[in-house]
């Protein structure tokens, strides 16, 4: 089984990027594993998150079709 982080927000702004990447880097960090993943409606990027840890962006509806 592979287990994943994901988090969704609808966009990340400069007023919850903060709590978005908090709580995803706690449930990588209890899970123990290096990636995560933040669902959104339309943006698409990488993320600076802890050494040794990776976190995407991606929208939801690439993420849906695989």
């Amino acid at each position: 089984m592979n287990l994943q982080a994901i988090q969704v927000c609808w966009t990340l702004t400069t007023g919850n990027r903060e709590r978005e990447l908090q709580v995803l880097l706690t449930a990588m960090e209890k899970l123990s594993i290096p990636e995560g993943l933040i669902l959104t409606y339309d943006e698409e990027k990488s993320l600076p998150a802890a050494p040794g840890r990776r976190i995407a962006v991606v929208p939801v509806w690439k993420w849906l079709l695989g």
